[in-house]
């Protein structure tokens, strides 16, 4: 329990707040210049960020779970194959195309848990026993 709350709730959320962090210079960069055509650093920006945190959630989640996260893999993959059509495409059409992947990503899962393939990562709580019996006994 010890190594998995040390890698799992310390470590691995950096990536996930550096992706976030990131992920907000994209942002300010295909705001702020939304018809400009990508260079290489507002590509990787715009995508690495999304790529970062996904990155860092697949691995708190295999850390935790021991599971591989197949959407987070697939969406990493699209992130880095956008980056060298961000580098000529308008900056606000890339950010368009990263913030796609990413809902597929939360849509994968949605559906997951809904359909049961995965179970949720909340537990079921039965109702106490107080809940159970009427408050007050009726003599």
């Amino acid at each position: 329990p010890g190594r998995l709350g040390r890698s799992a709730y310390t470590y691995l959320h950096l990536p996930m707040v550096a992706g976030i962090i990131v992920t907000a210079v994209g942002d300010e960069l295909s705001i702020s210049h939304p018809t400009h055509r990508g260079t290489a650093a507002a590509a990787l920006v715009i995508c690495g960020g999304p790529a970062l945190f996904l990155l860092g959630h697949g691995l708190f989640k295999y850390a935790v779970w021991k599971r591989v996260s197949i959407p987070r893999v697939i969406a990493i993959g699209a992130l880095l194959l956008l980056i060298p059509v961000g580098m000529v495409a308008p900056l606000v059409l890339t950010a368009l195309v990263s913030t796609a992947v990413v809902l597929g990503v939360i849509a994968w899962d949605t559906a997951s848990v809904a359909h049961g393939v995965i179970r949720s990562s909340y537990p079921r709580l039965e109702p106490a026993e107080s809940e159970k019996s009427p408050p007050f006994e009726h003599g």
